[in-house]
């Protein structure tokens, strides 16, 4: 089964094997995890789950999963899987060596998807298509101008929103022949976990690759007010990369926690405008809100108001990034 049909299922398995430890695979591990009464195992080929994100996201979603019983195959190697007895037998090798035979009730595959454009004869239209199976295009207009498209086949962003935001596009483009550039800097994210994970610009280890010089402040969730009358305190809110420059601009926000999406909703809009740290550590928040988390995490970062400097590392955590090359120079270097 793949998370297209996962949801015919009339009753809820004893046992369940996920190959893939992915965005979706994850989530779906913490559906059944949450029903309490299917045995999960979840393979995952890397050396941890949600590979794409930072270790500590990582590390305390893999820990949840595990706290609710699901068993993660870490760095490990399908070598088969196949119906035996009306049951699923898969083969894994782990990484430290050995062979595992497990038998579960059914499988969930959740490994990606490839566009869906056979048949559609696009050679025959003039319409490009990249190794990918992806449609070229340059903000939703192919190589055949009067043609344009959208969603998961024209990106390898395959989000609804994304979708959305180019259908609008489109219909703009068409009736107002607009100048504007499609642009998805701001886009805000959320890994439908428990608790959830939100997340928008870039991540720690983004910045790392990228060579961006940056800076971090983290906040727990043990400190919001709301988290804690919620007892939900698992989690933080961690600024993303403020950038090694007087204005201090906002590149990146990662939260863990309750109402996560909705924690980083405004940060979407201060990306969007180039905006300081400074102009978010201004914003009022109802109290209690879990938004006074990003507040906060803000206000830490400047040691402004109630924080004095010397007790920030025991109250926020913060790190900067030691990286030996500045903004200005890698611009150089790309050009």
């Amino acid at each position: 089964m793949t998370s297209d049909n996962m949801m015919d299922l009339t009753s809820l398995p004893r046992s369940m094997v996920i190959l893939g430890a992915g965005v979706v695979g994850c989530e779906f591990a913490t559906i059944f995890a949450n029903f309490g009464q299917t045995k999960i195992y979840l393979i995952d080929q890397a050396d941890r789950i949600l590979p794409f994100e930072d270790e500590d996201v990582s590390r305390i979603c893999s820990t949840n999963l595990e706290a609710k019983g699901v068993t993660i195959h870490h760095r490990a190697r399908l070598l088969s899987m196949e119906v035996v007895d009306d049951q699923v037998e898969y083969t894994i090798e782990h990484y430290t060596g050995g062979e595992e035979a497990i038998r579960v009730e059914c499988a969930m595959i959740s490994v990606g998807r490839v566009p869906n454009i056979l048949g559609l004869d696009l050679d025959k239209a003039g319409v490009a298509v990249n190794d990918q199976g992806r449609i070229i295009n340059n903000n939703t207009q192919t190589s055949v101008p009067h043609i344009y498209v959208i969603g998961d086949v024209s990106t390898d962003k395959a989000l609804v929103s994304i979708g959305e935001i180019q259908g609008r596009y489109v219909i703009e483009h068409i009736y107002e022949s607009t100048d504007n550039v499609l642009s998805y800097d701001n886009l805000s994210t959320i890994m439908f976990l428990d608790p959830e994970v939100a997340a928008i610009g870039l991540n720690e280890q983004q910045a790392q690759d990228s060579r961006t010089p940056c800076q971090v402040s983290v906040y727990g969730y043990s400190l919001v007010n709301r988290a804690i009358a919620m007892r939900a305190t698992g989690g933080f809110v961690k600024l993303l990369l403020v950038t090694d420059d007087k204005d201090m601009r906002i590149l990146g926000m990662r939260v863990l926690g309750v109402h996560a999406s909705t924690t980083i909703e405004a940060v979407s809009l201060m990306i969007k405008h180039d905006c300081s740290v400074r102009d978010l550590a201004e914003l009022l928040d109802p109290h209690p809100a879990v938004t006074e988390g990003y507040r906060n995490v803000h206000v830490c970062y400047l040691a402004l108001r109630f924080i004095n400097l010397k007790y920030f590392d025991l109250i926020c955590g913060y790190r900067g990034l030691h990286i030996p090359i500045r903004l200005s120079e890698i611009q150089e270097s790309q050009t």
